[in-house]
């Protein structure tokens, strides 16, 4: 790779580098004002939401939770190269978002990247069954082994999720839109 290909992981670190530079500016400048442009579904106003949301975070510790996931799930789908990573994060973003704002319940305004994060880890699994190849499953066994135990309680309400305010909704609808992803990212047949 000679200095002016970009690495197949640099959408991702831009990406990433994206949300803190978003959140150092929200909490220094806006006083954690730009929260409130997160998805509120069936709003018009909410709309708006389903470009910034996952750019938002609540704090530093909501931005670091997400970013060490992000980091993993999105470098295991980079490895397919970066044209994948920003297939997957475009219908992941846009039809997640989208679907939360269509089918979540009235009066929140959700924000952060752990509906992506969702979406990532829908993708890579999915990919497995619709690809069955080896590097795909591996990806697979990987993200199932860091993230296998959190997966079901984060996509369903529970009384955790409701007491600390978690999104499970979006957790739900990135992880279908992870699913839908493979479909359309699939390359030839199964």
């Amino acid at each position: 790779m000679n200095a002016r290909t970009p690495s197949r992981f640099s959408p991702l670190l831009t990406w990433v580098a994206a949300m803190w530079v978003a959140e150092i500016i929200d909490a220094l400048v806006f006083r954690h004002a730009l929260d409130g442009l997160g998805i509120i579904p069936r709003t018009i106003h909410g709309l708006v939401g389903i470009a910034f949301a996952p750019l938002l975070h609540r704090d530093f510790t909501h931005l670091l939770a997400n970013t060490g996931p992000l980091l993993i799930a999105g470098s295991l789908i980079s490895l397919n190269g970066p044209a994948t990573l920003r297939r997957v994060t475009a219908i992941v973003w846009i039809l997640g978002g989208s679907l939360e704002w269509l089918l979540a319940p009235p009066g929140i305004c959700s924000i952060g990247a752990s509906g992506v994060v969702f979406g990532y880890i829908g993708f890579l699994l999915a990919r497995a069954i619709v690809c069955r190849h080896p590097l795909s499953i591996i990806a697979a066994l990987v993200c199932a082994w860091f993230y296998g135990a959190s997966i079901i309680p984060n996509v369903f309400p529970t009384a955790e999720s409701a007491a600390q305010r978690i999104s499970w909704h979006g957790h739900l609808f990135g992880l279908l839109a992870g699913i839908a992803a493979a479909r359309a990212t699939r390359r030839g047949r199964p």
